[in-house]
């Protein structure tokens, strides 16, 4: 009689750990991406007029231009640093 139960819980645990998963394509995204960056320019496109967004909540879109961007694949993190003079 507890079978079924088990059965069924059994079945919502692969199906949690298989959604948890990070995809091939994914995978492939995060090494390719690895290293140092500088951001060169920002694009808005299909939108006129001047525009004006924060990002990260912390500055202006445009302030990002020149910053420095540094993302490891091996533990998913990265970091990020803008001229404090940036934009101005």
């Amino acid at each position: 009689m507890k079978r079924p139960y088990f059965v069924l819980n059994l079945l919502f645990l692969i199906l949690f750990l298989v959604s948890c998963s990070t995809s091939k394509e994914a995978r492939t995204y995060k090494r390719s991406i690895d290293g140092n960056w500088q951001l060169q320019t920002v694009v808005t496109e299909g939108i006129a007029g001047k525009v004006q967004a924060l990002v990260f909540n912390e500055a202006d879109f445009n302030c990002f231009i020149g910053s420095s961007w540094n993302f490891n694949d091996h533990n998913s993190l990265g970091s990020y640093s803008i001229d404090k003079n940036a934009n101005e």
